[in-house]
C-alpha cells in the first residue's frame, strides 16, 4: 500500500507505511545502489523493512516536491539525504516503518508493545521512571520509544540509557512527554510526541 499514515506534530510531518507488498515489488522501486546495499542484509525481515523506508522515501518526495537519492549517514551513523535543507530520522517494527522530517534535530521510533519491554525494564529505566509507569505496558513502551527517538535525535554515543536520558510526565499528565539527555555538567531538553497509531505498535517523536 501506499502511505498508512500521515501526520504533523509542531514543526515535524512523520510518514508510516504498513508493509503489506511482496519484496518484489518493493525492490522493483529501488536505485541501484540501494539494491547492493539490500542484498548484504541476510534476514528476511528487515530486507522488507530496509526496501520499504526506500519506498516510503519516494513517496513523501514527491509529495513535498523535492529530489530523492539514496540515503546516506553521517560518521555516526545518522541519516539524511543530501539533497535537501532538512533533519530525518527513520524507524521500523514490522509490518511498520516510518520517517520524519523536520528543520531541526529529531529521532522517531516504532516499537511493538510486548512483554519484553518489562523484562528489560530495570535494565534501561530509572526508578523514578518505573515509578511513574507503575508496570504499565502502554506507559512502558512510551517509554521505551522515547529514549530510542532521543537517542537518534542527539545522534552522539557514550549516552547510556537508564543514567542519561531522562523521562517525566507533564504536569497534570499521565504521559512521558518531556525529556532531558544530561551528561557531565550538559543538558539539553527534548519534547515528546506519542502516537498509537496501531493496537499493537506505539510511536514516538522527540524534537
Amino acid at each position: 500500500m501506499a502511505v498508512f499514515w500521515k501526520a504533523e506534530e509542531s514543526q515535524i510531518k512523520y510518514f508510516i507505511w504498513h508493509i503489506v507488498e511482496p519484496l518484489e515489488k518493493l525492490v522493483s522501486h529501488l536505485y541501484p545502489q540501494e539494491i547492493e546495499e539490500l542484498a548484504h542484509i541476510q534476514v528476511l525481515e528487515k530486507k522488507y523493512e530496509y526496501a520499504a523506508v526506500r519506498n516510503l522515501m519516494q513517496h513523501i518526495a514527491f509529495q513535498e516536491h523535492f529530489t530523492y537519492v539514496s540515503i546516506q549517514k553521517d560518521e555516526n551513523g545518522k541519516p539524511f539525504l543530501p539533497t535537501i535543507p532538512l533533519e530525518i530520522s527513520i524507524s521500523h517494527a514490522f509490518p511498520f516503518v516510518a520517517v520524519a522530517l523536520a528543520s531541526k534535530p529529531l529521532g522517531i521510533d516504532i516499537e511493538k508493545k510486548q512483554e519484553k519491554i518489562r523484562i528489560v525494564a530495570r535494565r534501561v529505566f530509572s526508578e523514578k521512571e518505573l515509578s511513574l509507569a507503575q508496570n504499565d505496558l502502554n506507559l512502558l513502551t512510551q517509554l521505551w520509544t522515547a529514549k530510542e527517538a532521543i537517542y537518534k535525535a542527539y545522534s552522539r554515543k557514550g549516552i547510556a540509557f537508564k543514567e542519561n536520558i531522562i523521562c517525566d510526565f507533564c504536569s497534570g499528565k499521565r504521559i512521558f512527554c518531556k525529556a532531558w539527555i544530561k551528561k557531565e555538567g550538559f543538558s539539553v531538553e527534548y519534547t515528546l510526541y506519542h502516537h498509537a497509531f496501531a493496537p499493537t505498535h506505539h510511536l514516538c517523536i522527540a524534537f
